[in-house]
């Protein structure tokens, strides 16, 4: 009882601060690079919003996994609002939100290194789990990242001097750089796991390896159907879209008949006045 209501208290703690905060850094605390001091875009104050939400449910949550999940989701995207401001030659706006991404991936990590080592056989298993989770939705970042970098790159490389061109691949460089370091971290730990779990288990390298690609292939196939689901999600919006749109034309044409009409009413009886 003691521990939950000590754990509400501390969410609420942390919930007013962070909205202080957030305040704060909307009202009068911009700086020159465009951000505030919560970190946020300035100049767009949807995605601040989201970003913020993000940061509180970091904070509150306790599991060591999901923790490192939402930071690695905030460093998403801040390594896509980097890319924009490069793109627009925003350069010190972009470094700012390099270093953003940097802060949140090292909250990540941090989170991540928690996880137990030294537990028994099923803490371990779901730690190892753990790591091959965290490959999977950061090759999926990366993926969706080096497109859009490929994108960029495709629409400047003719537009941009060299000089800007440098400071574009400045910025995507050292994002791929901090992603280098938390695959390293996620290797080092799934080893030290590994290690841990052949001592509780004896399991063969060859079982191991199997079991680890089995989570993947689970993981692979839970972001597949996620990504299915959004599509199915944004085609049935732009649906209802396209049938409120055409809604919208039939009643303008209706209106449009009526208006019609009525002018060919008053013609009709000022033809007959002036008879």
């Amino acid at each position: 009882m003691k521990t939950k209501l000590l754990a509400v208290l501390v969410t609420a703690v942390l919930m007013f601060s962070l909205i202080g905060t957030f305040v704060l850094a909307n009202n009068n605390d911009e700086d020159d690079s465009g951000l505030n001091i919560a970190g946020q875009v300035s100049d767009d104050s949807a995605e601040s919003t989201n970003v913020f939400l993000d940061t509180i449910k970091m904070k509150t949550t306790f599991n060591k996994e999901k923790k490192a999940e939402i930071a690695m989701k905030i460093a998403d995207k801040r390594a896509l609002k980097a890319g924009q401001f490069a793109e627009k030659g925003k350069h010190e706006k972009a470094k700012e939100l390099v270093e953003k991404h940097k802060q949140a991936m090292e909250n990540a990590e941090e989170a991540f290194d928690e996880l137990a080592v030294n537990g028994n056989e099923e803490d371990v298993k779901k730690a190892l789990k753990a790591t091959v989770r965290m490959q999977v939705k950061l090759d999926a970042h990366k993926e969706k990242y080096t497109s859009v970098h490929s994108k960029i790159l495709e629409r400047q490389s003719d537009k941009m001097d060299e000089e800007k061109l440098a400071h574009l691949e400045e910025v995507f460089s050292k994002i791929e750089e901090r992603w280098a370091v938390a695959e390293e971290r996620i290797a080092q730990k799934q080893e030290n796991l590994i290690s841990r779990y052949k001592v509780l288990t004896e399991a063969t390298d060859e079982e191991i390896a199997q079991m680890l690609e089995d989570f993947k292939a689970e993981f692979q196939q839970e972001t597949e159907e996620g990504r299915q689901a959004r599509i199915q999600e944004k085609e049935e919006l732009i649906k209802q879209q396209k049938e409120d749109i055409r809604e919208r034309i039939k009643q303008k044409a209706i209106q449009g008949d009526v208006v019609n009409e009525k002018l060919d009413s008053i013609k009709d009886k000022g033809i007959q006045v002036l008879n």
